[in-house]
């Protein structure tokens, strides 16, 4: 089974809470990044066409109106990135 990455994040002029709070956090911290956007990056597993993605993409998984997502892995737009991702299950 072919695994897709689909990635989500806020569209340019929406705001966003996550980039927002982890922005406050790492300068409260004692770091000076200028900016910090998050994407929520989700590993879909299965044997499906590219309709059947691309809706899963852009219905499922973001929402039109304050999200943007993306089929694959994007053009990376920092000096630095970091992916956090979660073992099955777990939630925290």
């Amino acid at each position: 089974m072919t695994v897709f990455r689909i990635e989500v994040s806020s569209s340019h002029g929406s705001g966003d809470p996550q980039s927002e709070a982890a922005l406050r956090q790492a300068k409260e911290a004692g770091f000076t990044p200028s900016s910090i956007d998050t994407t929520a990056i989700y590993l879909v597993e299965g044997s499906l066409d590219d309709d059947a993605i691309t809706k899963i993409a852009n219905e499922l998984l973001s929402d039109p109106v304050t999200e943007e997502s993306n089929i694959g892995e994007s053009s990376p737009h920092a000096d630095a990135i970091i992916e956090v991702h979660p073992l099955p299950g777990v939630m925290d």
